[in-house]
């Protein structure tokens, strides 16, 4: 078996550790890069050395250099960046490749295109894909002068750089307290009544080489997904599949859809980078080649019926959301019968030290005033150069 020396940065997420336990399974040595003190990789036993690493967003040429170091110390020979951190990376990528450092990502004008809510759709249009009609605003005066031409009709108003769903309203015929500008710039895209899908895929040189889809079922709030079941899509497989072939596009990807009442699916916006979706592949003997350049004989997709959940933040939301309440005897079926994503009987330790990391949150968040999703991401969230 041909294993390596791998770096999986954006320790912090869910995603991360499981991708670590993944590629560990199959014979890998595994480090991680993170920027946070507390997070959920520093406990697992998959990981051969844990690294705290300059924060980005404060200072990116440290982050950068921190980076180069490790992979030059312990004989990297790939980095999988998972969350927000993708697009500093990016943004360095040919520092990297002097150094004969393999990064497993897009480049940075392809990631931006993707990751910019207004780009994206401009992109759906040009290309003749199925839209949201959308609009973008620079200033509250520009914003403010065409509202009312939408007061009749329900809008989405969310910011150009937003994740979790933060920064997104509804309109109900009054604008929000909002500040739009030229850096902060928003969307009022167009209502589309329906059921939402995510997809999560992987790519390498514009060939679609791992595929999953799964309809949200409980969130925590109106965004992240906490349960996760594989679906089968064909017209979702079939957009994907088109899409990173005209980019040529290489990493990891993700889409948001709405599927409307006569079964057409609209993409309201992408994620290239890892999503949940990734949970779903647990188990999958193929998984971890699809990072390794290794040949890859038939697309990789979940196996068997198994059913993920985040359970910590399902049992949160499903309080605080209303879920529980709401349907109780199905929030309880599916939370039993759905497996904890955090949860390894090989690898107990970042399960219990989730109650660490959520004690030091909570405190964060009582200091800051901010919510908890948003403090997860305030160090490596890419909101444009």
């Amino acid at each position: 078996m041909n294993t390596k020396n791998i770096l999986v940065t954006g320790g912090r997420s869910p995603v991360a550790l499981h991708l670590a336990r993944i590629l560990h399974e199959n014979g890998n040595t595994i480090y991680v890069a993170e920027s946070e003190t507390y997070h959920l990789s520093k406990k697992s036993n998959v990981i051969k050395r844990s690294f705290v690493v300059p924060k980005p967003n404060d200072n990116h040429v440290n982050y950068i250099q921190a980076l180069i170091q490790i992979c030059k110390n312990y004989s990297i020979d790939l980095m999988i960046p998972t969350c927000e951190e993708l697009f500093h990376i990016s943004k360095s990528k040919e520092e990297f490749q002097k150094h004969n450092i393999s990064v497993f990502c897009d480049n940075l004008d392809t990631l931006r295109l993707l990751h910019n809510k207004f780009t994206f759709y401009q992109y759906l249009k040009q290309n003749d894909y199925m839209y949201p009609k959308t609009y973008e605003f620079t200033s509250m005066k520009n914003l403010t002068e065409h509202f009312s031409k939408f007061s009749h009709q329900k809008m989405i108003l969310k910011a150009v750089y937003s994740r979790f769903a933060s920064d997104v309203y509804f309109t109900d015929g009054e604008i929000p307290h909002i500040q739009v500008s030229a850096e902060n710039p928003w969307v009022l895209q167009q209502y589309i009544e329906g059921r939402q899908y995510c997809s999560y895929s992987v790519a390498v040189e514009g060939e679609l080489i791992a595929h999953t889809c799964y309809p949200t079922v409980y969130t925590a709030g109106l965004g992240a997904n906490v349960y996760f079941k594989h679906v089968i899509e064909p017209k979702i497989e079939e957009f994907v599949e088109r899409i990173v072939k005209e980019l040529n596009f290489t990493g990891q990807i993700a889409f948001d859809f709405i599927k409307d009442i006569e079964g057409d699916f609209y993409p309201i916006e992408c994620n290239p980078r890892a999503t949940s979706g990734l949970h779903l592949f647990d188990g999958c003997a193929d998984f971890c080649s699809v990072f390794l350049e290794q040949k890859i004989q038939k697309r990789v997709t979940p196996t068997g019926n198994k059913v993920f959940k985040l359970g910590i933040p399902m049992l949160m939301y499903g309080l605080t959301e209303g879920f529980l309440f709401q349907r109780p005897r199905s929030f309880i079926k599916d939370f039993i019968h759905s497996k904890d994503v955090i949860y390894s009987s090989k690898d107990k330790m970042p399960y219990f030290y989730q109650g660490i990391i959520l004690i030091v949150m909570l405190a964060r968040k009582r200091k800051s005033g901010k919510g908890l999703t948003e403090l997860t991401t305030t160090d490596i969230e890419w909101s444009g150069d």
